[in-house]
């Protein structure tokens, strides 16, 4: 699944993503500027941010089913986020 940090906000190729046996495999990729995060939430306490790539990356994330909550922010921006259906 794609997702991309975009001066807009993020953007998620669908609203929905299926699990493989490693996790939440996303596509990430950033056309914002420098020093923006990818921002991740799942299951009750689990969650973090990674510096948004430039160039696409591959990332797994080992959110179980439920909700999956991305966000891009920098200190001065915090648009709003999405929530996924694992």
């Amino acid at each position: 699944m794609d997702v991309a940090c975009t001066p807009e906000g993020i953007s998620v190729s669908r609203k929905s993503v299926a699990a493989t046996g490693a996790g939440v495999v996303l596509r990430v990729s950033s056309s914002t500027v420098d020093g923006t995060y990818v921002n991740y939430k799942y299951g009750e306490r689990w969650g973090g941010g990674n510096p948004a790539p430039a160039t696409p990356a591959t990332w797994v994330l080992p959110a179980p089913p439920g909700e999956l909550r991305l966000s891009c922010s920098r200190p001065d921006w915090e648009p709003a986020g999405v929530v996924l259906t694992v």
